[in-house]
């Protein structure tokens, strides 16, 4: 193997030694494996994401095609959700989530924005949800809206 690298010696050859192992095809059991692993991660996304990826306090993010620099750029910018660094989600991580999440259907009809009032809310709390929505923290699902 270091034989083989150390003929490469142009951005051309390094190039085409990429191009060349992203064309390799990828076994089958090991995508659906990187899949499944995605989709248990991407469960902690849901109360914002919805369940599909249909969004509803965040944006829709299923089926979109996005590439994994785009994605991780999201994650790690905490602009508008909070910001996942490689401490908390790794970059395999993101990338099997986002295996996950272009495995989706494209959204046809984003999610609610809001949730249901529990009629045993107290005043602050359905002041709250009424202002900003079915999210009051991160990682916060809309069933653990009683909660709080």
């Amino acid at each position: 193997m270091q034989q083989i690298l150390q003929t490469i010696s142009s951005e051309q050859d390094w190039a085409s030694l990429v191009a060349y192992v992203n064309s390799l095809p990828v076994n089958s059991s090991t995508a659906q494996e990187r899949n499944e692993h995605g989709r248990k991660l991407y469960q902690a996304c849901i109360g914002c994401h919805g369940a599909q990826g249909e969004g509803g306090f965040g944006p829709t993010i299923a089926g979109r095609s996005l590439t994994l620099e785009k994605f991780q750029n999201g994650l790690r910018r905490g602009t508008v959700m909070p910001m996942y660094p490689t401490s908390i989600i790794t970059d395999r991580e993101a990338a099997d989530m986002l295996a996950y999440l272009n495995s989706l259907p494209p959204v046809t009809q984003r999610g609610a924005l809001r949730v249901a009032v529990p009629e045993s809310a107290p005043p602050g709390q359905r002041a709250a949800i009424a202002t900003i929505g079915s999210r009051t923290k991160p990682l916060m699902r809309s069933s653990d809206v009683s909660r709080i």
